[in-house]
């Protein structure tokens, strides 16, 4: 079945707002996150009681209308002691950066709507704050495929960022968003489209290369 990315998001739109409104238990979902972050040794950490430099940083995300919740996720990673950091929007097409999010972290929305790192606020709080490189991202998006195809919302925000942390170094992208999201026929892509290398719903957890 062909249908453009543009009519794709709508139905795609719709799909997710359904489930949103289900209200489905996503502590299956969470528990499959936490036991895959500790198999890519994310949280030897917490595991071994060695230091907590010794883990991986993790980029998260806070969600805006009906994408799927993270913020259970986020606090028990916070919990376990996982070092997180959030996105800061730059500008179209270009890479995200990621700042140290912390529960004392101070935020405030951006002109999407999105909640981000207070830079004046954190940068008067402390000197030497500044942008880090995550080893793992949690992304969001409106529908994936069973090759790891992405539909977002077509900014270029992750495809430019994936592709910025991949040429510098080995990274791990996880899609977070609703079993519905799934579509049944490959979503058409353009030269610039990052796959996804796993995607955990609230069913299921996919993936979609080898080396996860």
């Amino acid at each position: 079945m062909t249908m453009s990315k543009s009519d794709l998001r709508n139905l795609a739109k719709d799909c997710r707002a359904k489930s949103f409104a289900a209200k489905p238990d996503l502590g299956g979902a969470i528990e499959r996150a936490v036991n895959l972050l500790a198999h890519l040794s994310v949280m030897a950490h917490s595991l071994q009681n060695t230091p907590t430099s010794s883990a991986k940083t993790i980029g998260v995300y806070l969600p805006i209308r009906d994408e799927m919740p993270t913020r259970d996720l986020i606090k028990t990673l916070w919990h376990k002691g996982v070092p997180l950091c959030l996105p800061h929007v730059i500008g179209r097409g270009q890479p995200l950066k990621f700042y140290p999010f912390t529960p004392e972290s101070h935020l405030s929305p951006n002109k999407f709507g999105i909640d981000e790192i207070d830079l004046k606020t954190e940068s008067g709080a402390n000197k030497i704050f500044s942008d880090i490189i995550p080893d793992i991202i949690f992304v969001p998006l409106l529908a994936f495929d069973r090759t790891g195809a992405r539909l977002g919302y077509g900014q270029g925000h992750y495809d430019a960022t994936i592709k910025h942390l991949r040429s510098h170094h080995d990274i791990v992208t996880i899609g977070w968003g609703y079993e519905s999201q799934l579509w049944p026929h490959h979503i058409p892509t353009d030269p610039h489209d990052e796959p996804l290398d796993v995607v955990i719903t609230e069913e299921n957890t996919y993936f979609f290369t080898k080396n996860v």
